[in-house]
């Protein structure tokens, strides 16, 4: 666990040296991205994923976000938007296991937490429960982008 914290306060510090150079995803060096306000665009986040809504979920997810999916699966945001978006991946539920926190770290903020999902790729039904860490930036205009997620099975 400690090499988690400490490859995430790592990451953090170099994202936040990023944005203070105006460098990454557009995030702007006067943004301070807010916990309360992470917290709600996760919650945003899952709701839409459960509707499929790609429009929504494109509107949080930074351009080349990364996503580290509980199965070791790595893609892009847009790569995985495009599975929701042709019918190849549904998220049917989201639940939450834990109280979703979130920190932040002026420019950018940590959302986690533990959750269950149940999801259908190619018509197989899979049940997941892992924990999270969600990254989020403020872009030009502050408002929180995500630029990766990151899960681990329970």
């Amino acid at each position: 666990m400690k090499s988690i914290k400490s490859t995430l306060k790592l990451s953090l510090t170099a994202l936040g040296m990023l944005c203070m150079a105006g460098l990454a995803f557009g995030c702007a060096a006067e943004c301070v991205v807010e916990s309360s306000a992470v917290t709600e665009i996760d919650r945003q986040r899952v709701r839409a994923l459960e509707r499929s809504d790609v429009d929504g979920l494109s509107a949080i997810y930074a351009d080349g976000a990364v996503l580290v999916h509980a199965t070791g699966r790595v893609e892009k945001s847009e790569d995985f938007l495009r599975r929701i978006e042709n019918g190849s991946l549904a998220i049917v539920s989201v639940e939450d296991l834990s109280e979703v926190g979130a920190e932040s770290f002026g420019g950018a903020a940590v959302a986690s937490g533990e959750r269950a999902m149940r999801v259908v790729i190619s018509s197989d039904t899979l049940d997941f429960k892992y924990r999270f860490s969600s990254v989020y930036v403020g872009d030009a205009m502050c408002r929180p982008r995500l630029v990766h997620w990151g899960a681990w099975g329970l």
